[in-house]
């Protein structure tokens, strides 16, 4: 804070948030801020001049402030002074009249009275009239006069995206001109601008005339504007034929309009044709859905006479783990079936209202704690956040045991089926006034505002991608309203969904035919729960017995593309106890999948459909974004002129056919381990030498030049991982993935890396200061850089310096 008394005994202040005046008529203070043209709001330094004007000193330049109109004139290093950035408490006044301010690049001092504003009143002349995609047409004409300036321009109004440049001499101070345009018949004020030229564009067919004045560094303008002519000229369509020819067809039209009416009498005929027809379509959708009724009923029994012997080996038991795992698969799938069977049968009975309510008071939170159980297995498999909350505390409500069992089930299923790897799920109890409500919460897909009306359909499904019938939904509801209770749905596309059940907490809400007798209270259903669940998820079934499989933190992600199905299969299967297996059997389904996986390895068919592996290969080698990741062909003809031109297309390795699964694992391991390499090198090395990171020649030329690109921008403190990204012609996510694969490190933390290896150089040769090394290296503290050169080297710069220096010297 620096406070002063002017001549005119007012109280001046400056503090870090502007410059303040004391009003002693009432006690309060007017602020003066960068909104009234201070230069920066912390004020360091205020001298009074002659003139009673003040000189402060800020943290971006000096300001001197006229007390009787309040305004401000802005000074920076283009006027002369030592630098923009001053020191708090360093100003004062000479006996000779002298101004000092220090700053943090030097001393600044002058006489008032000896800064007059610039006479010279610079002449603007246009010195161009640039129109877009010009090139070679006749109908673009500039003309100029004899010394060269632009008189008048004319183009077609296809090519109405035009600039229009223009100077200004200013002896005194050339770079600081200010210039004011306008273009006549398209708007009537002037604007300023600092620029030396104006982008006009679609503009109408017509006469313009565009003008431009200059003022020099004191606001001062000179007299007469420069001028151009400008014509826009109307193409044919804009022309009073073609205006009466739209006129012509705005009238027919209006006469097709007319027509249309007259053929509504037809229309309403045609809708009750179509509605009898949709009347009819409705009869066969119920006929079909008996159909489908009568044809379960009969699949009922042949599965049952597959289920029981299946079980009977089962319970019997094999020592062959082979066999037992394909028995366990087959009867895992046969219960599916059975489940599927039986909704039909289910959403048939909550049609024709064939559901017997058995409701009795009972421990809800017992019966849902059982049916969340049955999902915690898979829940860990599947690295999800599984949790239960309750406010009932073992309180009896009147339910009905079965069908609570049968909502919740469902509900998770879906749950469980819509949300990913590493979501989250919440059952949730709550107590109402006079109802108490069950919520199932994912952090799953969620469901778009227009499909919600119709999630509760029967047959509806928002996402086909994901297996079912679309009936579960439809019983839930059926069974909700026979509780005489209600279901909700919230959901935001991408962040969560959450269904909420509402129930009745007074048995008496239910009618007496609705009740259980004292016997009839209905046992558990969830026995069968393991058919809710796919294989995927518990674990179980497969084709082999299970594998230890990888940590997931420690598991690569492999990009399989092959054409046969069993030879996909039984590689996948091989890999997947330690890598994400990615399958695909199109050559272009792979470029399509790789703009968005970012696979560690891509094993290839030769003879992939839509994109042979060679063509592929030579795409994914060629792209910038995709040639760090190794490619491994599969070749049904192993000759050495094929393993060549595998080699030649790029491949990292070349497998002929019969396949050698351990040959292909052994290869699969060395091209990740190469890798794995050439990043701990870069780690543990402080340079960066890109021929010995990069495996390809692409690779290294990418590296070379985004080290040019920071060794360019060194010292520019606002250079930022998005103006790396515009420099490399790539957007920043794909940036990232590509240092990432390449490095290890996000691109924000190469930049640092090669600051801070440029620092250390800096700092050995014990030319600069540090406080001149951080700016050199883009910082613009010194503090700052400090800091953030022990997070990346492990100690300070002088500590740095003194480590590797003899005799314990001192960096400057």
């Amino acid at each position: 804070m620096c406070v002063t008394e002017d001549s005119h005994r007012n109280i001046w202040v400056g503090t870090r948030h502007g410059l303040f005046r004391y009003n002693a008529s009432d006690n309060s203070f007017t602020r003066f801020t960068v909104a009234d043209g201070l230069p920066n709001d912390f004020v360091y330094g205020i001298l009074e001049d002659e003139l009673a004007r003040l000189w402060i000193s800020t943290n971006n330049g000096m300001a001197c402030f006229d007390t009787r109109k309040n305004s401000f004139r802005r000074y920076t290093l283009r006027d002369g002074i030592a630098n923009n950035q001053f020191n708090l408490y360093s100003y004062c006044r000479s006996r000779d009249g002298i101004f000092w301010f220090g700053g943090i690049g030097g001393i600044t001092w002058f006489r008032p009275h000896d800064l007059v504003d610039n006479p010279f009143a610079p002449e603007p002349q246009i010195t161009g009239v640039d129109v877009a995609d010009a090139d070679g047409d006749r109908c673009v004409r500039i003309e100029r006069d004899s010394a060269g300036r632009v008189t008048a321009a004319a183009f077609p109004s296809v090519r109405n995206i035009f600039t229009v440049r223009f100077v200004a001499v200013n002896p005194l101070a050339g770079g600081c001109n200010t210039f004011a345009y306008k273009l006549e018949g398209f708007n009537t004020r002037w604007y300023e601008t600092s620029h030396l030229e104006v982008n006009y564009s679609n503009l109408k067919p017509g006469h313009y005339v565009f003008k431009v004045r200059a003022a020099n560094n004191d606001g001062r303008w000179n007299d007469e504007p420069a001028t151009v002519e400008i014509r826009v000229l109307p193409m044919w369509w804009q022309t009073l034929a073609a205006k009466i020819l739209w006129a012509l067809l705005a009238l027919g039209f209006v006469g097709g309009v007319v027509a249309a009416l007259l053929g509504r009498m037809k229309m309403k005929m045609q809708l009750r044709l179509e509605r009898m027809e949709k009347e009819a379509i409705g009869q066969l959708s119920q006929e079909k859905i008996r159909f489908y009724i009568n044809l379960s009923h009969e699949l009922r029994t042949p599965l049952t006479l597959i289920l029981s012997p299946l079980q009977e080996i089962r319970e019997h038991g094999t020592a062959d783990k082979y066999v037992s795992s394909r028995l366990n698969y087959i009867y895992r799938n046969s219960l599916k079936l059975l489940h599927i069977i039986n909704q039909l049968l289910d959403y048939r009975k909550a049609e024709l209202e064939m559901f017997k309510m058995k409701v009795a008071v009972q421990d809800v939170d017992a019966i849902v704690a059982e049916v969340f159980s049955m999902f915690e297995e898979v829940a860990q498999n599947r690295d999800m956040d599984y949790i239960l909350n309750s406010e009932l505390h073992g309180e009896a409500l009147p339910v009905d045991r079965m069908f609570l069992e049968m909502m919740l089930t469902n509900l998770l299923s879906n749950a469980f089926k819509f949300t990913p790897d590493g979501g989250i799920i919440r059952v949730a109890l709550q107590r109402g006034e006079g109802c108490f409500r069950l919520s199932v919460r994912d952090s799953g897909i969620g469901i778009p505002q227009d499909q919600q009306e119709r999630i509760f359909e029967r047959f509806y499904q928002v996402n086909e991608s994901h297996a079912g019938s679309g009936i579960g939904l439809s019983i839930v509801r059926r069974i909700v309203e026979l509780h005489e209770g209600s279901i909700t749905l919230r959901s935001e596309p991408g962040h969560f969904s959450e269904f909420t059940i509402t129930l009745p907490d007074d048995i008496e809400a239910y009618p007496a035919g609705k009740r259980a007798g004292e016997h009839d209270v209905r046992a558990s259903i969830i026995r069968d729960a393991e058919k809710f669940l796919p294989e995927e998820w518990s674990g179980a079934g497969g084709d082999f017995a299970p594998a230890e499989e990888a940590p997931e933190q420690t598991r690569g992600t492999i990009l399989l593309a092959e054409s046969n199905a069993e030879v996909a299969r039984y590689v996948a299967d091989h890999f997947k106890a330690h890598y994400n297996v990615e399958t695909v059997s199109d050559g272009n389904e792979v470029l399509e999948r790789l703009k968005t996986l970012e696979p560690d390895i891509i094993i290839a068919d030769r003879m992939l459909s839509g994109l042979d592996g060679l063509k592929l290969c030579q795409a994914v080698k060629q792209n910038i974004r995709t040639c760090h990741i190794p490619v491994v062909i599969l070749a049904a003809e192993g000759s050495v002129e094929e393993q060549i031109t595998g080699i030649e297309a790029g491949a990292d390795s070349y497998l002929p056919m019969p396949l050698s699964i351990s040959l292909l694992a052994a290869n699969v391991q060395n091209l990740l381990k190469a890798r794995y390499r050439m990043r701990h090198y870069y780690s543990d090395d402080a340079e960066i030498d890109p021929d010995k990171i990069t495996s390809n020649s692409m690779d290294g030329e990418f590296l070379k030049k985004a080290i040019r690109i920071v060794e360019e921008n060194m010292d520019n403190e606002e250079f930022s991982s998005n103006d790396f990204s515009k420099a490399l012609c790539m957007s920043r996510s794909n940036l990232h993935l590509k240092m990432k694969s390449i490095t290890g490190e996000s691109a924000t933390k190469f930049i640092r890396k090669i600051r801070f290896n440029h620092a250390c150089k800096l700092l050995l040769d014990r030319k600069y200061s540090i406080s001149e090394i951080s700016s050199m290296v883009g910082f613009n503290s010194p503090s700052y850089f400090a800091t953030s050169f022990k997070k990346h080297v492990g100690c300070l710069p002088t500590e740095y310096v003194r480590s590797r220096t003899k005799g314990g010297e001192k960096a400057e």
